[in-house]
């Protein structure tokens, strides 16, 4: 019941933008004869329904006036979830001055206005589309405003692919619907007052289409029985965030009412984190195999294979790797015996830091590198080396992870190299 009462409360927050297997009113069906939406069709609705199922109430009607309450009976009880009489309220960052509401009739006038818009015209049909698709697979990263206590953790959903506050939903924005059939130009607006972003999506015949995909998707969080805040994953959109209506996108004083609106060109998206496991586990295993190519002194240059497996520890929005490294590959001692190759190989360990993000991150290692000459024809033999090195490395991480390095060996020369996992 505790999950239930939260999500309630929480599912409306100003900082909500969650996915699931499932978007709701994802596509229109094209029939010969447009049907106009039931409240049953509306995302709303069957949120507030799945809840009721969930508390194992069988649902029986719903009631609609300022708000929507949807009803269920269970062992001859009857329960209501909803909003009756005070609309659909979303409370921003806990602020009681920008606390708003949207009723029923402005939600599903919204929600009918672009269902049928959706039904006539395909090019806006699709721009949904992949909006429906970017909130299913962005989670807001709660983990990135406060820390829970009581060694409490954040849970995120484990299809989430990315993880990101407002600015980074802006980018998305920009880099999803960039190209679309009908797309002119997409603009980011900012608003310091409300420390908020969005966007407008400016069509071909002149059309601007208003979308906060921050807001779009309003989810919230829940204290699961082991203390940890779980990411609701379920989508509950508000159709008053994707709109032609200007007026209707700014209601409680928000967006354009807040008097500062800056627009900007979009940019190039570079969302928080850009991963398939969210979860974000407090130890997990780490495994990355990949390319790197170095050189300088001791070996001229070298192309390999390396492989790291170790341990990683989460730590909010940072993270510490343990790894065991070990690599192989193929190169040339110098520029006078480019025709006498040599095998190298080195194994050894490394330690990464990653930084607020988990973008950014510093390592240490120690090791021992070793290299046999491959002899052909009658050139002579080379001098190899078997020695220790220090590495300090450079870490960037998303989708991959790409390492910058130097090696200082124990002759006191150094060796610098790239590393793509």
């Amino acid at each position: 019941m505790y999950k239930i009462t939260a999500v309630i409360l929480v599912s409306f927050t100003l900082f909500g933008c969650a996915s699931t297997n499932r978007v709701y009113d994802n596509s229109i069906e094209i029939e010969t004869e447009y049907i106009l939406p039931k409240v049953e069709d509306t995302p709303h609705f069957q949120r507030l329904k799945a809840l009721l199922e969930a508390d194992g109430y069988t649902y029986t009607h719903y009631e609609i006036g300022a708000g929507l309450v949807v009803w269920g009976t269970l062992n001859r009880t009857n329960r209501g979830y909803g909003s009756k009489d005070e609309g659909i309220r979303r409370i921003p960052g806990g602020d009681a001055d920008k606390s708003y509401y949207v009723s029923w009739d402005q939600y599903f006038m919204a929600f009918s206005d672009m269902h049928k818009i959706c039904f006539d015209e395909k090019n806006i049909r699709e721009i949904k589309r992949v909006v429906d698709q970017l909130v299913l697979e962005t989670d807001y990263d709660y983990s990135r405003l406060f820390r829970p206590s009581g060694g409490a953790r954040w849970v995120f959903h484990p299809d989430t692919k990315y993880l990101g506050l407002c600015d980074d939903y802006s980018d998305l924005v920009y880099e999803k619907l960039s190209g679309l059939a009908g797309v002119s130009e997409i603009y980011k607006v900012s608003s310091v007052i409300g420390n908020h972003s969005w966007n407008e999506i400016l069509l071909d015949d002149g059309r601007v289409i208003y979308l906060d995909a921050t807001w779009y998707d309003t989810n919230g969080y829940y204290v699961d029985p082991t203390g940890n805040y779980v990411v609701e994953h379920t989508p509950q959109y508000m159709p008053t965030m994707f709109t032609f209506d200007r007026d209707l996108f700014s209601l409680g004083g928000t967006h354009y009412d807040w008097g500062d609106a800056q627009r900007s060109p979009g940019r190039n998206a570079s969302p928080t984190v850009n991963r398939h496991d969210a979860n974000d586990r407090i130890v997990e295993f780490d495994f990355h195999i990949g390319a790197y190519l170095n050189g300088w002194h001791e070996n001229l240059l070298t192309f390999g294979m390396p492989l790291q497996v170790g341990v990683k520890f989460n730590f909010a929005n940072m993270a510490l790797s343990l790894l065991g490294e070990a690599a192989a590959g193929l190169g040339v001692p110098s520029v006078t015996e480019l025709y006498s190759p040599l095998l190298e190989w080195h194994y050894g360990g490394m330690g990464e830091f990653y930084f607020p993000g988990k973008k950014i991150g510093l390592g240490f290692g120690y090791g021992i590198v070793d290299s046999y000459l491959i002899q052909i024809q009658d050139f002579p033999p080379s001098q190899t080396f078997n020695t220790t090195y220090m590495r300090f490395a450079l870490i960037f991480q998303g989708s991959s992870k790409l390492t910058l390095y130097g090696n200082l060996y124990d002759s006191g020369n150094w060796g610098i190299g790239i590393m793509w996992h």
